[in-house]
């Protein structure tokens, strides 16, 4: 997006915000704190939802013990029969499942499975890469991140002052695994960034409505309000569920087709209720 934006729509809804004006250890922190809230949110549900294959246990504990496990190498993948699930591995699956709240059942048959070293029948005939964000094998994402984001890292040890204060604020997802490929994966790629962080600059538009859950694993909430103050003439609406991509829910849809007919937004400081998905399993 240009730093200057010039009005050419009538209406324009936002779903799931980028802040295209954060730094790197902004970009890191905040994804970070997104995801490990994302992932108390889906601990909190099997708290409250008596069909979740841990509801009653520490889910916090699972995840961490079962990471302990990925780090001696005494955890098999269920991906890969007779391979060892790595640290990051068991973390890119949780990850990737706080995406959709649907997926929260399914994720906790899983890690209870896991636990307990049972099968996983939901592994059989899958990949990794066929759960984890819908991967390509021509993903166009890193080398387009690359152009939009200039992340400098000065060296190794500054990657790991990065990685040990990250540690600290998510302490069970230990940081995004979706920022820190995100960064590290310009490292070094010669890669001309074309279009740099920038504050935007919003001038006469028409009401611009923005939509974000409170639990994005992807685009957070911090970011959305950030860029909801970039821009004067917006209204956020905010969702106070999980996942990443609020529209499908019934009030967050009902207020941005209204706002698409009728160009009326949703009172400033609006809030739509959290569904619980069903337990599976």
């Amino acid at each position: 997006m240009p730093s200057c934006f010039h009005s050419t729509y009538g209406a324009l809804a936002l779903d799931s915000n980028m802040d295209h004006s954060v730094g790197t250890w902004r970009f890191l922190e905040t994804e970070t704190a997104s995801i490990e809230g994302s992932f108390d949110a889906f601990a909190a549900w099997c708290g409250r939802t008596t069909g979740c294959a841990l509801h009653g246990d520490d889910v916090g504990k699972v995840v961490d013990d079962l990471y302990a496990r990925a780090e001696k190498g005494d955890l098999p993948d269920p991906f890969d029969p007779g391979q060892k699930y790595s640290p990051t591995d068991l973390l890119q699956d949780v990850q990737g499942t706080l995406y959709d709240a649907s997926s929260f059942g399914f994720e906790a048959e899983e890690l209870a499975d896991l636990r307990d070293g049972k099968p996983l029948p939901q592994a059989v005939g899958r990949t990794r890469a066929a759960v984890n964000w819908g991967t390509l094998v021509r993903n166009p994402f890193q080398a387009v991140f690359c152009e939009d984001w200039p992340m400098s890292v000065s060296g190794f040890g500054e990657l790991d002052l990065y990685r040990r204060a990250l540690e600290q604020i998510a302490p069970h997802m230990h940081r995004s695994i979706l920022a820190w490929s995100s960064v590290t994966g310009c490292l070094g790629a010669a890669i001309a960034v074309q279009n740099p962080q920038h504050r935007l600059t919003v001038r006469g538009s028409a009401p611009i409505l923005m939509v974000n859950s409170v639990h994005d694993p992807a685009t957070p909430y911090a970011w959305a309000v950030d860029v909801h103050q970039q821009i004067p003439n917006s209204v956020l609406l905010t969702y106070d569920g999980s996942g990443h991509g609020t529209y499908l829910h019934p009030c967050v849809m009902a207020a941005v087709d209204t706002y698409l007919t009728t160009l009326a937004t949703p009172r400033p400081g609006t809030h739509c209720p959290r569904i619980d998905p069903p337990a599976t399993g």
